[in-house]
């Protein structure tokens, strides 16, 4: 070898990175080592010199040292690939790999030992083992060959997500998991990603030991010649987004079944307030004469009932829409309970006289002077129980018996109950009382099967409920109890015990405060315009249908009310300023909510920008309508306009504006 080739194996000796010990193969000692070596191990020179080459390896797996010593003096070279712990000075052995061979050196040859530390690629193939270990979501290496990849590594999340063993797919297809229907959709996927192209995020369905499928999400990569596929199970998640999508299809579908129902009442009610409101006309006129046109006046009642029926009918499918889609609302509102219940009582007069019924108010206990509820469902409950108790008895009496429960501290109860003689249920009738359309076979009256479920409802949104006990010809008594919350001893009320309405009139044992129906406000009432002396009282109609504006300005004007009457928003605006302007001020409005060219809100906004502080009262074909929400109007009236609750309503808000002699509700 010439001095330059000797030079040049010196420097390649001294300046390697890997770690070079040049030993005696007759005793294997180090006889000399290059600075990477002295570095690695981190020994000094003269004690590594001293050492045996395999002294190096004792910390290596136990017959390691024996396989390099066998192997070198057989063939004169080893290599190792998996690594081997190096012994150092100081801290623990590091991984190396290790090459032994012979050098031909004269004048007898060497041995040579290479080793390369692997620290970092050990350190990294044992986080990649851990994390394949204890990773939850699917890991897989795929080698690419001639008919497709096959798997060579997988960890253990394969089997509890799929089902199967890593070593069981190990070898196999990858692609043989995939549905029928979506196979080569993912192998064109995977021959693409040899161009360069990543798959992300695609969502397959994969074979399970048991032959069902699971939606996983894949995302790949092809480095290093191989495939590194990572999967997630995302069938729950697909099942729940399903669900979602079900559920917002069905409220969706919810919605515009409520919105349908609100615009089929609107166009039903609305007409159908024209009906009641003409016969009403026709049937007090044939009263006023003399002697009354009977045969006309039985057919005006006819159609005044059957319409009245229709009404209430519909207004019971809108509350059941609106109860399922879990749009109604509860206003609670200090309420005078003892006048609700007389109303209650007063209305259902008419009926229980009809069937020959007495029908008593009692109080068992003293009740509050008023609660916090809503009187509107409150009255709706009571109502539907007293008519169903009326329905369903052919003799006796219905009673209504009040009472409030303080047996438990802190959580007072309102318990009325409703008491008939009529002709009772079964146990199997009671059971499914409250279900939406539910009606007994040959119970009794027919009818739709909504009052008591939507009572029972109504209940549950007051935070209360209504319990039955009915026997076969023993009668029925239903049991309503609202909590009304803690009491002070101001809020109690004596009522006289045995208060009594017979079928046509109040009888008492003694003087009872006067009563009177019960008002629902919906907004802060401004101050009510004074009594008029002189000119009569001027009021402002806006209403779309004509024929129920025409019949409402004709009862109004017979009770001596000046009527303007206007067919839209729009025109509300320029007559309530025209009148104004003249000098003839508008003292109520009458407004329609829902009108063409402009519709009641936005006229009720523009009429108070523009200044007006008269009472506005709106008229709504939807129970559902809170138009007391922006602060615009003083109450609502729902469509058909009961003429009492009108005459009541203005009254209040126009005091004394009415000759009461001249109105009145119209049997």
């Amino acid at each position: 070898m010439s001095e330059r080739h000797e030079e040049i194996a010196r420097c390649l000796f001294r300046e390697s990175n890997d770690a070079l010990f040049i030993f005696d193969p007759r005793d294997h000692r180090v006889i000399d080592a290059n600075p990477a070596a002295l570095r690695l191990t981190g020994f000094e020179r003269k004690p590594l010199l001293r050492m045996r080459v395999w002294d190096l390896f004792r910390g290596a797996e136990p017959g390691i040292v024996d396989q390099l010593i066998e192997a070198y003096q057989i063939s004169w070279f080893y290599h190792s690939r998996e690594g081997i712990s190096l012994s150092r000075k100081a801290g623990e052995p590091i991984p190396v790999n290790v090459t032994v061979s012979r050098i031909h050196t004269r004048p007898d040859p060497m041995g040579l030992v290479v080793a390369r530390d692997i620290s970092d690629r050990k350190q990294a193939q044992e986080a990649l083992d851990r994390f394949f270990r204890l990773a939850p979501d699917l890991f897989a290496i795929a080698r690419p060959g001639p008919d497709g990849p096959t798997f060579v590594r997988l960890n253990p999340a394969w089997e509890s997500s799929l089902g199967y063993r890593p070593d069981e797919l190990k070898g196999t297809s990858p692609l043989d998991l995939f549905h029928p229907e979506e196979r080569e959709a993912a192998r064109s996927c995977l021959d693409s990603m040899r161009g360069g192209r990543e798959l992300v995020g695609l969502e397959y369905r994969l074979r399970h030991r048991d032959d069902s499928y699971k939606w996983l999400s894949l995302n790949a990569v092809l480095a290093d010649g191989q495939y590194y596929i990572v999967g997630r199970d995302v069938t729950e998640s697909k099942r729940l987004t399903a669900l979602r999508r079900a559920m917002e299809r069905s409220e969706l579908a919810s919605r515009a079944k409520s919105e349908l129902l609100r615009d089929l009442g609107h166009e039903l009610r609305t007409p159908l307030a024209a009906i009641v409101e003409y016969a009403e006309m026709l049937i007090r006129a044939e009263k006023e004469g003399n002697p009354p046109a009977t045969g006309r006046l039985n057919p005006l009642r006819t159609i005044r009932r059957n319409a009245r029926y229709l009404i209430r009918l519909l207004s019971d499918l809108l509350d059941l829409a609106r109860l399922e889609s879990g749009t109604m609302r509860v206003d609670l509102v200090e309420c005078r309970v003892g006048d609700l219940l007389a109303s209650v009582v007063e209305l259902m007069a008419a009926q229980a006289r009809s069937r020959g019924l007495a029908l008593t108010l009692s109080y068992r206990t003293p009740i509050p002077n008023a609660i916090r509820t809503d009187p509107l469902r409150l009255r709706q409950i009571l109502i539907n129980l007293v008519s169903n108790a009326i329905k369903f008895t052919e003799a006796g009496a219905v009673r209504v018996e009040t009472e409030l429960d303080e047996s438990r501290p802190g959580r007072a109860t309102l318990i009325v109950e409703v008491i008939d003689s009529g002709v009772g249920m079964p146990p199997e009738v009671v059971a499914r009382l409250f279900e939406p359309f539910y009606r007994a076979s040959g119970s009794g009256p027919e009818g739709a099967g909504l009052g008591l479920a939507l009572s029972q409802r109504m209940a549950g949104l007051l935070g209360g409920r209504i319990a039955v006990r009915s026997e076969p010809g023993r009668g029925s008594r239903f049991t309503l109890s609202i909590p009304v919350g803690p009491l002070g001893a101001g809020d109690r009320h004596h009522v006289p015990p045995n208060i009594e309405l017979d079928s046509s009139e109040w009888s008492t044992p003694e003087p009872v405060p006067p009563r009177r129906p019960p008002t629902i406000s919906l907004a802060p009432v401004p101050e009510p315009v004074a009594r008029k002396e002189g000119p009569r009282v001027r009021l402002l109609l806006a209403d779309d249908n004509h024929d129920l504006r025409r019949a409402l300005a004709i009862r109004l004007r017979r009770s001596g009310i000046d009527v303007v009457e206007v067919e839209d928003g729009r025109r509300a605006v320029e007559e309530y300023g025209r009148c104004r302007e003249e000098g003839q001020p508008v003292d109520l409005i009458l407004m329609d909510l829902r009108m063409t060219v402009m519709d009641g809100l936005e006229a009720a906004r523009q009429l108070r920008d523009q200044g007006c502080q008269a009472p506005m009262v709106a008229l709504t074909a939807s129970e559902a309508v809170d138009p007391a929400e922006e602060g615009l109007f003083v109450d609502r009236l729902v469509k058909p306009i009961d003429w009492e609750v009108l005459r009541q309503t203005i009254d209040r808000h126009v005091r004394g504006s009415l000759d009461n002699d001249a109105t009145g509700r119209v049997q």
